[in-house]
């Protein structure tokens, strides 16, 4: 599995020849790919219609369900605002757009997790820190990912405009901050093999 940040809340995830974009409309103008599916995780039927639009060739993936495509399955629970991806014993929980008041309990039961991506700019947009850290406990993932805020380089659009900085949340969680990376390549460990989650930040 292959992930590349293209946005403020948009990444490509790869897995194989099968390309998934994530939240493209959370930007300022929605990224130039040519993806297979599109999770959205704050779209209305309107968003829909514009995804098919400029995606015409992608799979646009907007309710709770279960979804598959060439050996990959993508679930989304009823009344949740998480996406879990399957491929080949690999487990990723995208997160997305998450509403400020949300309860962690909803993630008590996500099962295995091999990669959490979690939106964490605050500011009473997306969950506060004490939520987060909640979140990640609950989930347990290997690699952590965090996205959705301020790097200053990224335009989201302007609901997004006020997140903050990922500093601020890495010292808050005590994480240590290390060097961005283009993509990412998952290789899948034993929990006995990886001693300590790994947080990686991905630019775009």
């Amino acid at each position: 599995m292959k992930l590349k940040k293209v946005g403020f809340a948009s990444h490509v995830i790869k897995f194989g020849d099968l390309n998934i974009l994530t939240d493209p409309w959370a930007d300022a103008k929605p990224a130039k790919q040519k993806p297979d599916i599109v999770l959205c995780t704050e779209c209305s039927e309107d968003i829909r219609e514009q995804a098919e639009q400029i995606y015409p060739d992608a799979r646009v993936i907007i309710n709770p369900g279960e979804y598959e495509m060439r050996d990959v399955i993508i679930q989304r629970r009823l009344r949740t605002d998480y996406y879990k991806v399957h491929y080949k014993g690999v487990n990723i929980l995208y997160v997305g757009l998450l509403p400020h008041a949300t309860d962690p309990e909803v993630f008590s039961d996500t099962g295995d997790v091999d990669v959490l991506i979690l939106p964490v700019g605050d500011n009473e947009v997306f969950p506060n820190y004490e939520v987060l850290s909640k979140i990640v406990s609950m989930v347990d993932p290997q690699v952590l990912i965090p996205m959705a805020y301020n790097d200053g380089t990224v335009k989201p659009s302007e609901k997004y405009a006020s997140v903050k900085a990922l500093d601020e949340y890495m010292k808050s969680a005590g994480y240590p901050i290390t060097e961005p990376v283009n993509t990412y390549k998952y290789k899948k460990v034993t929990q006995e093999d990886q001693k300590q989650m790994e947080v990686v930040i991905l630019q775009a």
